[in-house]
Protein backbone atom coordinates (compact mmCIF):
# COMPACT_ATOMS: atom_id res chain seq x y z
CA UNK A 1 0.00 0.00 0.00
CA UNK A 2 2.65 2.08 1.01
CA UNK A 3 4.19 1.89 -2.80
CA UNK A 4 1.18 2.63 -4.48
CA UNK A 5 0.83 5.55 -1.91
CA UNK A 6 4.15 7.46 -2.76
CA UNK A 7 3.69 6.75 -6.71
CA UNK A 8 0.12 8.19 -6.47
CA UNK A 9 1.35 11.42 -4.91
CA UNK A 10 4.78 11.38 -7.41
CA UNK A 11 2.49 11.07 -10.25
CA UNK A 12 0.13 13.51 -8.66
CA UNK A 13 3.00 15.88 -8.29
CA UNK A 14 3.65 15.67 -11.44
CA UNK A 15 0.51 16.43 -12.98
CA UNK A 16 0.06 19.61 -10.68
CA UNK A 17 3.49 21.08 -12.06
CA UNK A 18 2.91 20.22 -15.59
CA UNK A 19 -0.71 22.11 -15.34
CA UNK A 20 0.39 24.85 -13.39
CA UNK A 21 2.50 25.26 -16.54
CA UNK A 22 -0.30 25.54 -18.75
CA UNK A 23 -1.19 29.28 -17.56
CA UNK A 24 -4.59 30.24 -17.82
CA UNK A 25 -7.44 28.85 -20.43
CA UNK A 26 -10.04 31.27 -21.24
CA UNK A 27 -13.63 29.59 -21.32
CA UNK A 28 -15.97 31.11 -23.81
CA UNK A 29 -15.56 35.07 -23.55
CA UNK A 30 -15.25 34.76 -19.73
CA UNK A 31 -11.84 35.68 -18.15
CA UNK A 32 -9.30 32.89 -18.14
CA UNK A 33 -9.29 30.57 -15.69
CA UNK A 34 -6.03 28.40 -14.31
CA UNK A 35 -5.65 25.32 -16.40
CA UNK A 36 -4.63 23.25 -13.06
CA UNK A 37 -8.88 24.31 -11.56
CA UNK A 38 -10.15 23.61 -14.99
CA UNK A 39 -8.75 19.97 -15.03
CA UNK A 40 -9.25 19.59 -11.09
CA UNK A 41 -12.79 21.10 -11.77
CA UNK A 42 -13.91 18.43 -14.42
CA UNK A 43 -12.39 14.82 -13.02
CA UNK A 44 -14.42 15.94 -9.91
CA UNK A 45 -17.28 16.17 -11.68
CA UNK A 46 -16.65 13.12 -13.71
CA UNK A 47 -15.75 11.26 -10.73
CA UNK A 48 -18.66 12.37 -8.50
CA UNK A 49 -21.08 11.63 -11.49
CA UNK A 50 -19.82 8.33 -11.81
CA UNK A 51 -19.98 7.40 -8.27
CA UNK A 52 -23.93 8.61 -8.22
CA UNK A 53 -24.57 6.33 -11.34
CA UNK A 54 -23.03 3.54 -9.50
CA UNK A 55 -25.10 4.36 -6.59
CA UNK A 56 -28.59 4.66 -8.57
CA UNK A 57 -28.01 1.56 -10.33
CA UNK A 58 -27.23 -0.70 -7.10
CA UNK A 59 -30.55 0.84 -5.63
CA UNK A 60 -32.40 -0.38 -8.67
CA UNK A 61 -30.93 -3.42 -8.63
CA UNK A 62 -31.52 -4.19 -5.19
CA UNK A 63 -35.25 -3.10 -5.15
CA UNK A 64 -35.94 -5.27 -8.39
CA UNK A 65 -34.30 -8.59 -6.84
CA UNK A 66 -36.55 -8.41 -3.80
CA UNK A 67 -34.58 -9.66 -1.26
CA UNK A 68 -34.05 -8.30 2.10
CA UNK A 69 -30.31 -6.65 2.57
CA UNK A 70 -29.73 -4.96 5.74
CA UNK A 71 -27.72 -6.01 8.87
CA UNK A 72 -27.45 -9.86 9.49
CA UNK A 73 -25.26 -10.27 12.33
CA UNK A 74 -25.42 -12.07 15.00
CA UNK A 75 -25.26 -10.65 18.52
CA UNK A 76 -21.58 -11.77 20.51
CA UNK A 77 -21.58 -13.30 24.27
CA UNK A 78 -20.41 -9.17 24.91
CA UNK A 79 -24.47 -8.35 23.61
CA UNK A 80 -25.60 -8.59 27.14
CA UNK A 81 -23.15 -6.46 29.27
CA UNK A 82 -24.29 -3.11 29.62
CA UNK A 83 -22.05 -0.01 29.54
CA UNK A 84 -23.50 3.46 31.04
CA UNK A 85 -22.87 6.27 29.15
Amino acid sequence: MLGGSLLGVDAGTRLLTMLSGLGNWRIGSGPGAPAVNVVLDVLFIVMLSGTAVYTFVDVSRSFRSGVRRGDRTIPGPLARVRIPP
